[in-house]
C-alpha cells in the first residue's frame, strides 16, 4: 500500500484487499482463470468442491504444492541473485557493514532489472 495515504484511503484499500483475497473471490478467480486459488480456504467452498469434481485436472497444481519449494525469481534472476550474494559475502568477510551492502545490492539489482522496467509500466525510483 503506498505510503502517505490518509486513514480513510488506507481503510478503503484494506477493505479492497480483504475482498480480493476472500475465499469466495479468490475461488471465483481460480475457476475463471484456471490457476489455483491463492487462498487455500477457497477449496473448502461448495462451489469450488463442485468445480473440482467436474474438472479434476484443476486439482493437479493444488496437489503439487506440497512438493513446491521457495524460489527467488525475477527478471535476470542469476545476475540479480549474484549481486545480492556478493554483498552478503562482503558482509560475512567483514569488508562492509550490512546496511551499506544492502544499498549496494539494491542498486545493482535496479540496474540489472532496468531493461525490464523500461519495457513495463513499472518505474524505478529516481
Amino acid at each position: 500500500m503506498p505510503a502517505g495515504n490518509d486513514p480513510a484511503r488506507q481503510a478503503a484499500a484494506w477493505t479492497l484487499i480483504q475482498w480480493l483475497t476472500s475465499p469466495e473471490i479468490s475461488g471465483g478467480w481460480s475457476r475463471f482463470t484456471g490457476y489455483f486459488a491463492p487462498v487455500i480456504a477457497a477449496y473448502d467452498r461448495p462451489e469450488m468442491q463442485a468445480y473440482l469434481v467436474e474438472n479434476p485436472d484443476a486439482k493437479v497444481a493444488l496437489d503439487q504444492l506440497v512438493y513446491a519449494q521457495p524460489w527467488f525469481d525475477t527478471y535476470n534472476t542469476v545476475a540479480v541473485r549474484k549481486a545480492l550474494e556478493d554483498q552478503v559475502q562482503a558482509v560475512l568477510s567483514g569488508r562492509i557493514k550490512a546496511p551499506e551492502a544492502m544499498v549496494l545490492a539494491q542498486k545493482a539489482a535496479d540496474e540489472l532489472m532496468r531493461p525490464y522496467v523500461e519495457k513495463t509500466a513499472l518505474r524505478l525510483p529516481e
